[in-house]
């Protein structure tokens, strides 16, 4: 259960980079950042701030992000509960993920692969 969250935050943290406005990244240790979430690595979130320019931020300090503006979602409930069930490993095996066609493999899957990567070592 907590893989399928950490994939539905990962992927509404990828889709805001490219919709949000206004973002607010609310730390572990209870820090909050504001500014723009331009893009996620898996590992990483960078955000864009007027105040220090860009951050990168580790993933796994991060509690929260929280955005205004609506949120794009890169995959239905169905294909991420298929990939949380099949944990992934390549991309073949992501390739057969229900909902998972070219295009999302070659944009998507690494990032993906990373967070399932990182969830199965307790990053």
């Amino acid at each position: 259960m907590r893989l399928k969250r950490s994939l539905v935050v990962f992927s509404a943290i990828l889709a805001m980079g490219f919709v949000a406005s206004a973002d607010s990244v609310v730390m572990k240790n209870g820090d909050h950042l504001t500014g723009i979430v331009e893009v996620s690595d898996g590992k990483n979130v960078t955000l864009k701030t007027d105040y220090a320019g860009e951050i990168q931020i580790a993933w796994a300090s991060i509690s929260e992000i929280k955005s205004d503006k609506p949120i794009y979602v890169v995959l239905p409930d169905k294909s991420l509960i298929d990939m949380t069930r099949r944990r992934p490993a390549t991309l073949a095996e992501m390739a057969e993920v229900h909902g998972i066609g070219e295009a999302k493999l070659k944009r998507y899957a690494a990032e993906f692969l990373e967070v399932i990567r990182q969830h199965q070592e307790g990053e």
